[in-house]
């Protein structure tokens, strides 16, 4: 790039999903590695998505709401 930065390509939901390990220093948690199979909940704004994640980049969806109702709830509880 013209910038001299290197782009990095990312997915949205899956940064949702990574989130939950991350410190506010941006440091990995003190939860250690995750334990595969997890069942993860993305409720956000316009998502609520239903998650079975077997490994690391290995996802499949579950269950989704047909409207964003139940993420705009909780953004909205959480004020954000």
């Amino acid at each position: 790039m013209s910038l001299g930065v290197p782009f990095i390509g990312s997915n949205h939901l899956e940064g949702h999903l990574y989130a939950s390990w991350l410190k506010e220093s941006g440091e990995i948690s003190g939860f250690g590695k995750p334990g595969f199979p997890l069942a993860c909940l993305i409720a956000s704004g316009g998502h609520t998505d239903l998650i079975l994640m077997e490994g690391h980049g290995n996802y499949k969806l579950v269950g989704r709401t047909r409207d964003d109702a139940a993420g705009r709830l909780l953004t909205k509880l959480l004020g954000f």
